[in-house]
């Protein structure tokens, strides 16, 4: 009978490790239609929009990002985390309620656009020319937001193939429209690519909701506004973290922005679309590790501290990879890639790549801090972050132009991730 029961556990093992790399199949996969269409779409932009457009559309992509980060901390972050906690029978009408309350805020989002930018327009004259921009960067940043419910919940329910199919029709929809676009006599603009990403990530969003047909005709005001008062324990500490991560991540476009224009970030941003393959597999690993690690917390935190260190191993590996490839041929691929207006440049590449792999090892560390519930401690880790990364780009800037910029990213990234990986080391050691 011992045998025999062994035989099982075996059998089960091999099954749920079989599951697993099915999972992980399914999700790379989906990542590289994800962010293959982004970077398709990046290349193409790159050569049909002019510097200034290309720069602004760099800058609108930023905003969309730092719009859907919020939401994430807000709803759908806590959303994850919260759901191992609810009885089976109720968490597809929580994450209904969650989306319910997310579609309202994304709502209200884009009609404050509405009338802000075109009263900002009115009053202020060098504001106008950034009317019709605001409001596409409004539609971008809440469509692409929304759609991010389906693909988290697809992800939490243990059904990977869904996201696939919702960046699936993503994809086909923007390279339709992109067809469309080419094939007429009007040239592209930052505002016209916005619009188009903003219609591609609603395409996503009506398959997403066909697939998982969350209830949201069931949701009722009372008990969406305690998921949400729930979820703000959470988000109050995750929402600023968020902000501060945002200014990390994102500070090569708001320093360049302010010292050069749109053509220095269309330059830089030019640059970093190299590298951006090399971290096209932590998306959709963190996606399926994110629920594990949580199940994983209200089980056995020293396998959660095990599962942190072997995801963050062997992405950094692909990384190494990918980046000592892009350096070896450096020339041609920028060449291939980029086109004629933008030259290869060997330290801005070496930049980046030594940027992406110091943020691998930040990201999961603050992952996994995360599903530890340690928001507030993360927050002040971030701020204290923000200082030392203005700090080293200060110096860095300063001695070896524009690429210090990132080195001093990096830095921030640095210091962040000795803090938080101690914090994780030392809870679940316990």
């Amino acid at each position: 009978m011992k045998r025999i029961g062994e035989f099982i556990n075996a059998i089960k093992a091999y099954q749920g490790k079989k599951t697993l790399g099915k999972a992980v199949s399914i999700s790379v996969l989906n990542q590289v239609v994800s962010s293959g269409s982004n970077f398709a779409l990046g290349l193409y932009l790159i050569r049909a929009l002019s510097l200034v457009d290309f720069g602004l559309y760099s800058i609108g992509f930023a905003i969309t990002l730092f719009y859907a980060g919020i939401g994430n901390a807000l709803f759908f972050t806590q959303m994850v985390v919260n759901v191992p906690d609810k009885p089976p029978s109720q968490q597809a009408g929580y994450v209904a309620s969650m989306g319910a309350a997310d579609a309202g805020f994304c709502i209200l989002t884009f009609l404050v656009a509405l009338l802000v930018f075109p009263i900002g327009g009115f009053l202020m004259s060098w504001f106008e020319n950034y009317v019709e921009f605001g409001i596409a960067v409004a539609a971008a940043s809440g469509s692409y937001h929304f759609k991010e419910l389906f693909t988290r919940y697809a992800y939490t329910t243990r059904k990977e193939i869904w996201a696939l199919k919702v960046n699936l029709a993503v994809a086909m929809m923007l390279g339709c429209l992109l067809t469309v676009q080419s094939l007429r006599d009007v040239p592209i603009t930052a505002v016209g690519a916005l619009w188009l990403y903003a219609c591609a990530q609603m395409a996503g969003v009506v398959v997403g909701q066909i697939l998982a047909k969350l209830p949201f005709a069931t949701v009722r005001i009372g008990q969406m506004r305690s998921d949400v008062k729930e979820a703000w324990e959470g988000a109050r500490w995750a929402v600023p973290t968020n902000i501060i991560y945002t200014l990390r991540g994102q500070a090569h476009t708001i320093v360049t922005t302010v010292l050069t224009g749109p053509v220095g970030v269309a330059y830089l941003s030019a640059a970093r679309l190299l590298v951006t393959p090399a971290i096209f597999i932590l998306p959709p690993l963190s996606q399926i590790a994110l629920p594990r690690f949580a199940t994983a917390r209200t089980q056995n935190k020293k396998h959660l501290l095990q599962l942190g260190l072997q995801f963050t191993a062997i992405v950094l590996m692909v990384s190494f990879l990918y980046s000592g490839a892009l350096l070896f041929f450096l020339t041609p691929i920028t060449q291939l890639v980029l086109g004629d207006k933008y030259a290869p440049d060997m330290q801005l590449a070496i930049a980046w790549c030594f940027f992406v792999c110091i943020h691998i090892i930040c990201i999961n560390a603050t992952m996994v801090a995360q599903v530890l519930k340690r928001f507030r401690y993360i927050l002040m880790i971030s701020i204290a972050t923000v200082f030392v990364m203005l700090c080293a780009i200060y110096v860095l800037y300063n001695l070896l132009g524009i690429s210090g910029i990132i080195y001093g990213m990096a830095a921030g990234d640095v210091f962040l991730s000795v803090m938080a990986w101690r914090l994780v080391v030392k809870e679940c050691s316990q």
